[in-house]
């Protein structure tokens, strides 16, 4: 559910894509809070896309045309960890649509070493790292951690909207 206003934006750069398209239901990802490598991040994102197809159709409509699902996650690269996110489409109602999900990955980009400790360390998730290394609240739901370091040069749908 944390994960459903951060992407909205996202969601709304697909317009262009996509003429007509419903916005659904925030599903759980059944990884943990915060994917802690390539493979759990993929996981993540390819059961929301599956989840959110199954809530759509549970709420008495036929097939979804497509259903999308995001997660963000870190995976190590050396001493660091990497920030990523994957993102996956499901489109089992179309004539040759895919019976599982189309996978695509964000660019990543290295964490300063002071996230990487809280994260190593006390176990905090990048979103509470983030709070606590630039005294903010919750910025997890807003531009996240790409926002933060760029100053809001490439805020979270910005980094995301190339992968989906």
């Amino acid at each position: 559910m944390e994960w459903q206003c951060a992407f909205l934006s996202s969601i709304f750069g697909c317009l262009k894509l996509f003429a007509h398209f419903r916005l659904v239901w925030p599903v759980a990802s059944g990884v943990s809070d915060q994917p802690m490598s390539e493979e759990e991040t993929k996981q993540g994102a390819e059961n929301r896309a599956k989840a959110a197809a199954a809530a759509f159709a549970q709420a008495g409509e036929s097939g979804p045309d497509f259903a999308v699902g995001l997660e963000g996650g870190v995976g190590r690269c050396g001493e660091g960890l990497d920030c990523f996110a994957y993102m996956a489409v499901l489109a089992p109602s179309r004539p040759l649509g895919l019976a599982n999900p189309s996978t695509s990955r964000t660019a990543s980009f290295l964490l300063p070493p002071v996230i990487t400790r809280l994260m190593d360390k006390e176990g905090l998730e990048l979103g509470d790292a983030d709070d606590k290394i630039f005294s903010r609240v919750n910025s997890k739901h807003r531009d996240g951690t790409v926002g933060i370091l760029t100053k809001g040069v490439i805020g979270r749908s910005v980094f995301y909207r190339h992968a989906l």
